[in-house]
């Protein structure tokens, strides 16, 4: 039997992580949540997520520095980071790769697009 996946979803907005946890739950995905950067990094590096939806502008630590200390922080695993921005530039998206993150959604989220992203790391 298949161990169920796991998400963390990393937003300081509380809407968007209800949001969040209830598109993936419908579909069968169990989700954690972290209000910050800060406690992102806590909760990635002492869990096995499958999969993280990381939030760029945050309190305390952006997702960039999360994203960052996440890399670091990892030996040999690569959990998979997917940055979640209002700002979809090609500069944004290049600190976003350069800081270690896979791929990025633009806000508003397409819930279609959204699952795509999903099932393409899981």
């Amino acid at each position: 039997m298949e161990k169920e996946k796991c998400i963390l979803i990393v937003e300081d907005e509380a809407v968007n992580r209800i949001y969040f946890t209830r598109v993936l739950g419908k579909v069968g995905i169990k989700v954690d949540q972290a209000a910050n950067g800060r406690d992102a990094v806590t909760k990635a590096l002492a869990n096995d997520y499958d999969l993280i939806l990381m939030d760029l502008k945050m309190p305390l630590m952006d997702g960039i520095q999360a994203t960052e200390a996440i890399r670091e922080a990892e030996e040999s695993r690569h959990t998979p980071i997917i940055a979640l921005t209002s700002y979809s530039y090609p500069e944004d998206q290049q600190k976003c790769r350069s800081a270690g993150m896979d791929d990025f959604l633009s806000k508003p989220i397409n819930n279609r697009l959204l699952l795509d992203k999903v099932y393409k790391f899981l």
